[in-house]
């Protein structure tokens, strides 16, 4: 087979690994050197799971408990699965997953720029979206750690170019490996279906989305079958809900063609009220305190945007995209930051808008623009959350002249991952071993009641940091008991 270099797809090809390469470097220098609890160490398992007998959860050493993953971590198995694919070429586990998440945190900056160039026409408002993106302190502190939050951003990306590209079986293949990393992206999803099949002109591209998107999805669940439950009924309403109100307001703002100021009253509500909540949220806070420079030059570009007619579709597709995810996010977690930085590119997309509309603003508009952004980039990314303190118990349990005996431990995905080749099981009662009292215990199973002896107290490290932000620095026990009350 000869490879023509000419040929448009392979010099596309060329220029976007020649861009991913640098970024790479970049997102790997910011990756953090700990692991999410619980999340990090639930997608080794799951990682772990599939290297060994294709299904995203283990046994934890011989005897063990068999670990599932959590209903969040199991709607997610596509990152695990390419951890292990990754780990077959013979990276470390922790390498593999880093690896990954970098990667796809560097492409997800080159794919926002593809899309802004794609909606605007225009290299500068690229230029602009990816150094949005790079300047982001919260989009390369949360990125950094090892998980599926930059992949499904990536998968997402790349189906919205695919689509507009129209090329709708490729989008909707795309759209599902996203939903795969990020299951919320399932409500840009149906919204993007139920639009194509209420406009005439999207409807043949909508089923051919739809099926390839219903393929893809059906058939990584049927290779992987991660035990996935049902989502709580009040969810799946209100997430209906959700996608029903951003359509209508889709639908209506497309066909009647309205003028900027009625696309705001149209979209207003949906807007404004997740503002409102948003406005009420801890993490919302110290969102907007870690990234104010790219939200600014985001809500600018935003604005120029939905006043102008050529770009208000693509500026109001966004906005009503972002206020939806938003408003899932409030309702998961409204005290962490980390969710909203998900939203980040969709911002930094709409800041490309301000340099390209065509009036006289766009050059006070582009000034301020680069100026936040410069801000943004002069701020530096946030410190790394440093080590957990995870490995370094697992080593002083390793140096232990102790009993062969199962671990028993509040938090067996950490230490079932650490701890490879020793028995790992839940500390529930009747269970005896080797008991760790650490502060995954204290603050996940506080009322834990143990009998048997002291063996050993060991350091902590850089502590534990507890789901309310204070870090837990006490000293870790390890009983040689049994489990009386949990």
């Amino acid at each position: 087979m000869n490879l023509d270099i000419r040929h448009p797809a392979t010099v596309r090809g060329t220029i976007f690994v020649a861009a991913v390469a640098p970024l790479l470097a970049l997102r790997l220098r910011q990756a953090q050197p700990g692991l999410l609890y619980p999340d990090g160490y639930q997608y080794l398992l799951m990682a772990k799971g599939v290297a060994a007998h294709g299904r995203p959860f283990l046994t934890l050493g011989p005897g063990g408990d068999t670990l599932l993953p959590s209903v969040d971590a199991a709607a997610k198995p596509l990152y695990p699965a390419l951890v292990a694919a990754v780990h077959e070429f013979g990276f470390g586990w922790f390498d593999a997953a880093r690896l990954v998440s970098a990667l796809a945190a560097a492409a997800t900056v080159l794919l926002a720029a593809l899309l802004a160039r794609r909606l605007t026409g225009s290299w500068l408002a690229a230029a602009v979206a990816a150094g949005g993106c790079v300047a982001s302190r919260g989009l390369a502190f949360w990125g950094g750690f090892a998980g599926p939050d930059s992949l499904g951003q990536a998968f997402a990306l790349g189906s919205t170019l695919a689509l507009l590209g129209r090329r709708p079986r490729l989008g909707g293949a795309l759209a599902a490996l996203a939903v795969l990393a990020r299951p919320e992206l399932a409500v840009l999803a149906v919204v993007a279906a139920i639009v194509g099949l209420a406009l005439p002109e999207l409807r043949q591209a909508a089923l051919r989305a739809g099926l390839s998107f219903i393929v893809v999805l059906v058939a990584v669940l049927a290779l992987l079958r991660p035990p996935i439950g049902a989502p709580p009924l009040s969810a799946s309403l209100a997430l209906g809900a959700l996608a029903l109100l951003a359509t209508v307001v889709c639908v209506i703002a497309k066909r009647t063609r309205i003028g900027g100021t009625a696309w705001l009253v149209v979209c207003g509500p949906l807007v404004v009220s997740v503002v409102v909540l948003l406005a009420q949220a801890a993490g919302t806070r110290r969102w907007v305190h870690d990234d104010w420079p790219l939200l600014l030059a985001g809500s600018v570009g935003c604005a120029l945007g939905l006043l102008n007619g050529r770009f208000r579709p693509a500026a109001g597709g966004l906005l009503v995209s972002g206020a939806s995810l938003a408003l899932v996010y409030w309702s998961k977690n409204p005290g962490s930051e980390r969710y909203l930085a998900l939203l980040t590119p969709l911002v930094a997309v709409l800041a490309g808008f301000a340099v390209v509309v065509p009036r006289r603003t766009v050059r006070v508009a582009s000034i301020v623009v680069v100026a936040l952004l410069a801000t943004g980039l002069l701020r530096g990314v946030p410190e790394p959350s440093g080590p957990d303190a995870f490995p370094t118990v697992a080593r002083q349990l390793r140096a232990l002249d102790l009993p062969a005996l199962p671990v028993v431990t509040a938090a067996p995905d950490a230490y079932g991952v650490l701890l490879a080749h020793r028995t790992v099981r839940l500390a529930r009662p009747g269970v005896k071993g080797l008991i760790v009292l650490d502060g995954a215990q204290r603050a996940y199973s506080p009322n834990l009641r143990v009998s048997g002896r002291v063996v050993a107290r060991l350091e902590p490290g850089p502590g534990f940091l507890r789901p309310d932000g204070i870090v837990d620095r006490r000293r870790v026990t390890v009983v040689l008991g049994t489990v009386i009350a949990a």
